[in-house]
């Protein structure tokens, strides 16, 4: 009972919280009213599409990198098997709404986005299995 106990502590302190915020956000409340630009869709996608792609490449480096250490290697190749889809699933979002293939060739990061993959590659790269949920 004691693990229930934080599991549900879990849920309504920090988990449907965090949900709510995020779905008050500008963002997902002017997604969910149809009235995000097709712009800002624009935008979500190549962001994506690049933080995917490092993050791929994170996870084929770290499994590089601790080869050595069968349960990390493990982890990593999850993590890569997990993540693989997501780039493509990214630029097909990207697609639908006007954009070409050479606007994901062109990109460039924004400094937010590219602090965020940062941050999450640095866990990787320090075997940190626990940070580097994306």
């Amino acid at each position: 009972m004691a693990n229930q106990a934080f599991v549900d502590s879990l849920l309504e302190e920090i988990i449907r919280p965090g949900v709510e915020e995020l779905m008050e956000s500008r963002y997902f409340s002017e997604l969910s009213e149809g009235k995000l630009s097709i712009r800002r869709l624009q935008g979500f996608a190549l962001k994506h599409y690049l933080h995917n792609i490092a993050l791929c490449k994170g996870f084929s480096l770290c499994m590089v990198k601790y080869a050595h250490d069968l349960e990390l290697f493990k982890h990593f190749a999850h993590q890569l098997s997990e993540q693989q889809g997501h780039p493509a699933l990214a630029k097909r979002y990207g697609l639908a709404p006007s954009l070409k293939e050479e606007d994901f060739l062109n990109v460039m990061p924004i400094y937010e986005c590219l602090a965020h993959t940062s941050a999450v590659i640095r866990a990787m790269y320090l075997g940190l299995p626990a940070e580097n949920r994306a």
